[in-house]
Parts: structure tokens; C-alpha cells; sequence
């Protein structure tokens, strides 16, 4: 990601990042990598916490400032949960109700800079029957936001199962960009 798109990101408050699956992961550890010198809450709906720290350290990232909200380790490895205080367990990403009393509770104590969410189409899975559940949950979290001092990333993989999802969360959001080809385009 270049640096004037990390800028830009400083100035708008809620940002929609679409990513082509194939550098899904790639794209991601270039967000952190970006912001990594800010307090970052990462709420991690794909990966267990072990798994991000491995991901981090192999990529050059330093962890003192990342705290992380995990939602994979309680439905995938209950026996495997750690004891940093850099973690929050959630049981799991379908828990809509427990990840945004975390999410409220983390915006109120005002200490970090940054909330990435990755990502809004792992919600999409849980909730594809109707999508209900899921667009009222951004729309709220979104709000929810704006009425603090945090910026926020939300995530979405590019796909056309997806365009409902990035048409109601780009509703919201203040600004919408496109990672494609290893470069941001913004597109609103």
C-alpha cells in the first residue's frame, strides 16, 4: 500500500478495503505493516491469535501495539486460548451480539487509533440465507464508530457473492478503496 493511501485513510473515519482473494493475505499484512507504528484493535474472524502473531513476526511486524479480538480459537481450538493480556476471545464469528458488546466496550476505552476488521465476507458466510443479521450488524458498528475517536478498516474479498455486502457497508463507510494488482485505487 503507498504511503499517500495510508494518508488518505487517516482522514476518513470508516474505510470499506476490497481485495482480490488471490492476494488476500499479502494485501492484509501490507495494511498492518502501514499502520503498525499506531494502536491497532484487529478483529480477526479467519484466523486464530496464534496464527496472526506466526503471520506478523514472519512479515516483519512488530505486535506490541496490536491487540487482537479472536473469534476463531473458541470454535476451532477451545484448548489453545492464550493468557496475553493482547488478546479478547469471542466464541465465534457468528456470535454478532458477543463481537459487538467487545467491539462497544474496546471504542469506549478510547485506545487505539485503528479498528481493522477482517473481514465482512467471513460474516457473509454465516448469515448468506438472508443477510439481515449481517447488514444491520455493519450498519450499526459503522454508526457506532463514527461516534468515537477510532478509525476503522472493514475488509470485504472482492466477488460477486459479495456485491450486496460492499454496496451496504460502502453506505456507510466514508471511503471505499479497491487493493488490485498490489495497488489501492480509491473508488469513493
Amino acid at each position: 500500500m503507498k504511503k499517500v493511501q495510508s494518508q488518505v485513510m487517516e482522514k476518513d473515519q470508516v474505510c470499506i478495503l476490497l481485495f482480490e482473494a488471490r492476494n488476500y493475505n499479502l494485501a492484509m499484512i501490507d495494511v498492518v505493516k502501514q499502520l503498525q507504528n499506531k494502536k491497532i484493535c484487529y478483529v480477526s474472524l479467519n484466523k486464530t491469535y496464534g496464527v496472526l502473531m506466526r503471520d506478523f513476526k514472519k512479515n516483519g511486524i512488530e505486535s506490541e501495539n496490536i491487540f487482537v479480538v479472536d473469534t476463531k480459537t473458541g470454535e476451532i481450538e477451545p484448548s489453545e486460548k492464550s493468557k496475553s493480556s493482547s488478546v479478547c476471545y469471542v466464541s465465534s464469528p457468528a456470535a454478532l451480539t458477543e463481537l459487538s458488546i467487545v467491539i462497544s466496550y474496546i471504542l469506549k476505552q478510547d485506545h487505539f487509533d485503528y479498528l481493522i476488521f477482517d473481514s465482512l465476507s467471513t460474516l457473509w458466510l454465516y448469515d448468506k440465507e438472508t443477510y439481515n443479521g449481517v447488514a444491520k450488524f455493519i450498519i450499526y458498528m459503522m454508526n457506532k464508530i463514527k461516534s468515537s475517536n477510532i478509525r476503522a478498516l472493514f475488509t470485504v474479498i472482492k466477488s460477486e457473492n459479495h456485491s450486496f455486502l460492499v454496496e451496504e457497508a460502502s453506505s456507510c463507510a466514508d471511503l471505499t478503496i479497491e487493493y488490485k494488482n498490489g495497488i489501492m485505487h480509491l473508488l469513493r
